[in-house]
């Protein structure tokens, strides 16, 4: 059993796919119902960049007010309207992938666009408080260099 485990042991670690010189995956081009989504964990100035376009957003280029790795993978929110107390909030949410410089990975992703708010202060009225709506993307994970 134990040669077993130690031939097994070294047939993993001489494996191709196997690479100490993985970094997290910092840039996801994604595509879903009537929405792209491009996001990066950096740009030039440094700061995290999410990029909304499709019929919704009519290519809104922002910065991610927020960016979290969480157990779910990174969470980047931002938030695109803001009108008296009214507010329209986008989150982002992709898997952290490890990977090399020119490796592509396919990984599910998701949108959550969260209305809340209006005219009448939610609190005053029966039900929920905002609104959630979720887009399924489909991503693509890269490494780049900034």
């Amino acid at each position: 059993m134990k040669l077993i485990l130690t031939v097994a042991m070294m047939t993993f670690a001489s494996s191709p796919s196997f690479s100490a010189d993985l970094s997290k995956a910092n840039l996801y081009d994604c595509q879903g119902r009537n929405t792209q989504v491009s996001f990066s964990t950096s740009s030039l100035t440094g700061e995290p960049q999410l990029h909304l376009s499709g019929s919704p957003f009519a290519g809104q280029k922002l910065t991610a007010t927020e960016l979290e790795e969480t157990r779910m993978g990174y969470q980047a929110s931002v938030s695109v309207a803001n009108i008296y107390d009214a507010s329209i909030d986008y989150t982002l949410i992709v898997p952290v992938v490890m990977t090399t410089r020119g490796q592509t990975f396919q990984v599910n992703g998701v949108l959550i666009k969260t209305s809340a708010g209006g005219l009448i202060s939610p609190e005053s009225i029966p039900g929920p408080v905002q609104q959630n709506t979720l887009t399924a993307l489909r991503c693509r994970a890269t490494l780049v260099d900034f």
